[in-house]
């Protein structure tokens, strides 16, 4: 059974769902990649840019080229969507939109080495500079990749984010309706009349009438 069966989606609710999700990814990631843009893109007008030697320079380069290349390609799924809109293309959308994700991360782990790099070298010399390159690299390749590719399930983790107890996964359970009995029954129809003496009558309710008074005695 696939998992949108399992779900009770339809094929089109499944595509509509995954391609929602992969949206909120590419979001976060190009935040990430806005930001490390945005402060490569200051580097050249500062005096000291010029004083850079050539490695800096093209460490430089390549961060720059990397996220460049991260922001066009997690921004082509949207692109994709607009010009296929309401064609049918929903599947090939989905899984475009997956691989051009991973193509960005990829790309966006290159810039930010390469920023790493640049940074630890011009403050703190060309050891540090290879030292905090491996370290980012190590991070990326173990979090992004080999972690979700593992078989063993990191069930440690449940401990700081237990699943709801007693409530069905998968499944939004909602609140639980009280029956109404009888004694509870809402009365449907007309407002009711309340007798207020045998010449006056006042209706109860929302639309409440005027009290009828008894003409004076002449």
């Amino acid at each position: 059974m696939s998992g949108g069966d399992e779900r009770g989606e339809t094929e089109r609710q499944r595509l509509n769902r995954n391609f929602a999700e992969l949206l909120q990814e590419v979001r976060v990631a190009e935040t990430g990649v806005q930001i490390l843009f945005a402060f490569l893109l200051t580097l050249p007008f500062t005096q000291r840019f010029g004083e850079l030697p050539g490695r800096d320079v093209t460490a430089y380069a390549f961060s720059a080229v990397g996220a460049a290349v991260a922001t066009v390609v997690l921004m082509a799924p949207v692109s994709f969507h607009r010009i296929t809109f309401r064609e049918g293309r929903k599947p090939e959308l989905v899984a475009l939109a997956s691989v051009l994700a991973l193509v960005g991360l990829i790309a966006f782990g290159a810039a930010l080495v390469s920023a790493a790099f640049l940074i630890a070298d011009v403050v703190l010399g060309l050891g540090f500079g290879v030292g905090f390159a491996v370290l980012i690299v190590a991070l990326e390749v173990g979090l992004w990749f080999l972690l979700p590719l593992s078989h063993h399930r990191v069930t440690w983790l449940l401990r700081f984010y237990p699943p709801d107890r007693g409530r069905p996964v998968g499944t939004d359970a909602a609140d639980p309706v009280k029956p109404v009995g009888p004694d509870r029954a809402e009365r449907v129809g007309p407002d009711p009349v309340k007798p207020v003496g045998p010449h006056r009558a006042e209706r109860v309710g929302p639309d409440r009438a005027e009290p009828v008074r008894p003409d004076p005695p002449a």
